[in-house]
């Protein structure tokens, strides 16, 4: 679920391939949109992720009805809604057409929310999807269980992709991390913030947040340690010394990121 703050409402999309708007203040079901698409046949994407991303726009093909796993919004007034699916696509949808859907909407009957764009930066599901300014440029982040980080603009072009297997060294002891379920950026866009899984020393999965040098691509420092289940949410501090984490171990930390230790 998201809040679109500039619009006064709430986003919700569930199993049935559908989202749901809601209104904050009635606390009341306002429309129902249909997030199917027609889209071609699958391709396969090319090894490395976003590298072989296809920018397939809203051609005509078979009627597919993804699984949505992640969701978001755009940063600067809810214009556009992101949604990511099982195999790997990027989609952009018109947040502004909101205002444009017919009254039986509100009455359980679908009204299909325009598709912007499509991409596929990724050869398997999407886990986390993310929208920032940099630069003046809108671009979107996204995570996958392919353990790949994409970059891509708006318009779909790709700026780069970061691979866990690349950057860290549990891949040189044939472990490598497992998918992110969380990411963030920092202000000055320097630092990726990535909450994954890593194999311990008797092969149980333990629940780490890496950090990463955004130029290099490589991890920075020893993963902050501590949570004891998934990490869904990581956020820096507006001058990039802290970051906090919320985990399905019930806690949030706070982590200072100058010696890598939780605070409190």
């Amino acid at each position: 679920m998201i809040f679109l703050e500039h619009l006064d409402l709430l986003l919700s999309t569930h199993a049935d391939h559908k989202a749901r708007v809601w209104s904050r203040e009635r606390a009341a079901l306002m429309q129902v949109l249909s997030l199917e698409v027609r889209v071609p046949a699958a391709k396969p994407a090319a090894e490395g992720g976003a590298e072989g991303a296809e920018k397939c726009g809203t051609s005509s093909g078979s009627r597919e009805r993804p699984t949505i796993t992640a969701l978001y919004s755009d940063a600067a007034e809810n214009r556009c809604l992101f949604t990511g699916d099982q195999h790997g696509y990027v989609r952009m949808w018109d947040l502004q057409a909101l205002g444009q859907a017919p009254p039986q909407a509100a009455r359980g009957l679908c009204w299909r929310l325009p598709l912007l764009r499509e991409t596929r930066p990724h050869r398997q599901a999407v886990t986390h999807l993310q929208h920032f300014e940099l630069d003046g440029q809108g671009v979107v982040m996204s995570a996958s269980t392919d353990l790949t980080i994409s970059l891509f603009s708006q318009e779909g072009d790709r700026i780069g992709t970061f691979r866990s297997w690349a950057a860290t060294p549990a891949r040189a002891s044939g472990k490598p991390d497992g998918p992110a379920y969380s990411m963030a950026l920092s202000g000055d866009g320097k630092l990726f913030a990535w909450g994954t899984l890593t194999r311990g020393a008797h092969g149980e999965w333990d629940h780490i947040i890496r950090l990463w040098d955004a130029e290099t691509g490589q991890a920075r420092g020893e993963p902050l340690q501590g949570h004891k289940n998934i990490i869904h949410a990581v956020a820096f501090s507006s001058d990039g010394k802290t970051l906090a984490s919320a985990s399905d171990d019930k806690t949030v930390r706070v982590w200072d990121l100058d010696t890598g230790k939780p605070r409190g």
